[in-house]
């Protein structure tokens, strides 16, 4: 049986012109107790070299590649795996400080009623980068999905209150933070037999089929409601502002989940698809 006591932990982190984030992003984990590594993979930054002076008082490497994309790049992190008993992929403007981090490997290691549970998280709330201050509502406590199929962050932009839960049960995690059980990321492979992220994604809903390929698998998703974490969301702007390139994978990637996890969402993910290729704007 896996040894519940071990919490051996890879960060894995993805940027791209993330100058801003980076280093407030892992600062958050300095003098954490636990075993932690910290790997960065760099996707395409026009100048990579801010990451030479990122520092960290854990063991921190940096791998720089061509604009490979956030689901290569993280899946580029995963080279040895069979050392670390958990994976967290963490987002560059995302942090967590070491005494919830703490918390949360502690739950997810010493519970035995929670060897089932695949992924974790913990609830996500919204920080203001520029004034380096909490906004005070949440930006997601894991991911649901509406009876049409449209999945959402759950409780996102309510105002934070302390969850009555110590945990919940969700159907998705936001990517932003995933607490991953290496044994069940080697368990739960992508449709190309590879461990990760579902390689034939580019970026966009890797989050919500990861989840549910976990749950597929009989994993359990889990937020850990008795500490939180801050996402800035920097990339959050309106669909105007977003590149057709984007647009277009996600309305592909929409579907490919509907398509294996989620019927009830064909309608919807197809009607999307072909207003995106016929009428959005290229």
């Amino acid at each position: 049986m896996e040894n519940i006591m071990s919490n051996k932990c890879l960060v894995i982190v993805v940027t791209y012109n993330s100058e801003k984030h980076i280093q407030w992003c892992v600062s958050g984990l300095d003098n954490i107790e636990s075993e932690v590594e910290i790997r960065i993979v760099d996707s395409g930054s026009k100048n990579p070299n801010y990451l030479d002076s990122v520092v960290s008082t854990n063991k921190i490497s940096v791998i720089k590649e061509e604009n490979i994309g956030f689901v290569a790049g993280n899946n580029r992190a995963l080279y040895d795996i069979d050392e670390f008993d958990w994976v967290l992929f963490l987002n560059p403007d995302a942090r967590i400080d070491k005494e919830s981090m703490e918390k949360l490997l502690t739950f997810a290691t010493q519970s035995p009623q929670h060897e089932s549970t695949g992924m974790f998280t913990v609830p996500l709330v919204r920080y203001d980068i520029a004034n380096m201050k909490s906004l005070n509502v949440f930006d997601s406590v894991g991911l649901g999905c509406n009876y049409y199929g449209r999945w959402y962050d759950i409780k996102a932009n309510e105002p934070v209150v302390t969850l009555s839960e110590e945990f919940t049960s969700v159907e998705g995690i936001c990517g932003a933070f995933m607490l991953t059980r290496t044994s069940a990321l080697k368990k739960c492979l992508d449709s190309t037999g590879g461990m990760g992220f579902e390689r034939s994604y580019y970026m966009y809903k890797e989050d919500v089929e990861i989840s549910q390929r976990f749950i597929r698998s009989g994993w359990n998703l889990i937020v850990y409601n008795a500490c939180t974490a801050y996402h800035c969301r920097g990339w959050n702007s309106s669909r105007k502002a977003v590149p057709y390139w984007a647009r277009w994978h996600s309305a592909v990637n929409d579907v490919d989940v509907a398509r294996k996890y989620k019927w009830r969402a064909l309608p919807m993910t197809l009607g999307k698809l072909v207003w995106v290729k016929y009428f959005e704007k290229k």
